[in-house]
């Protein structure tokens, strides 16, 4: 007998234990007004995605494969070398933050853990995005 599938020919769900996402991290990210006219995008050729949570025993189960990894922590991203950005944007205002999205909170402030402090990561991994820089001195005689 061969695998399961559901009537649309993928395979049937493998039964989970409930899952959802939690706010954390400390990823700066500034969202702008769009300064183009809605006429520009074409509304009528709209398209939908379908994003599905699973959890490493689901992956398996859906895809005959091992699980990925759980993502990087910044410890390994550091001792692995990788390049870190940073997006300049003086000139730029940022739309003010939801209401709703400002009351979420981490998982480890909800169960009262301790923050671990912010460690900066060494200048010269950081890569500048943006066309300008922060710190540009311009040419002179001094």
């Amino acid at each position: 007998m061969g695998p399961l599938c559901c009537s649309d020919g993928g395979p049937l769900a493998a039964p989970s234990a409930s899952m959802g996402l939690g706010a954390g991290g400390r990823m700066r990210q500034a969202v702008y007004a769009d300064d183009r006219a809605l006429v520009d995008y074409d509304e009528s050729d709209a398209r939908r995605v379908f994003v599905h949570l699973c959890s490493a025993a689901q992956w398996t189960a859906i895809t005959g494969e091992v699980a990925p990894p759980t993502p990087v922590d910044r410890d390994a991203y550091v001792n692995a070398g990788l390049p870190w950005f940073d997006y300049y944007d003086a000139d730029a205002r940022d739309l003010a933050p939801s209401t709703i999205l400002s009351r979420v909170e981490t998982v480890g402030k909800m169960i009262g853990a301790e923050e671990v402090p912010f460690v900066p990561v060494d200048p010269k991994t950081v890569i500048e995005l943006g066309g300008h820089h922060p710190k540009v001195v311009p040419d002179g005689t001094w």
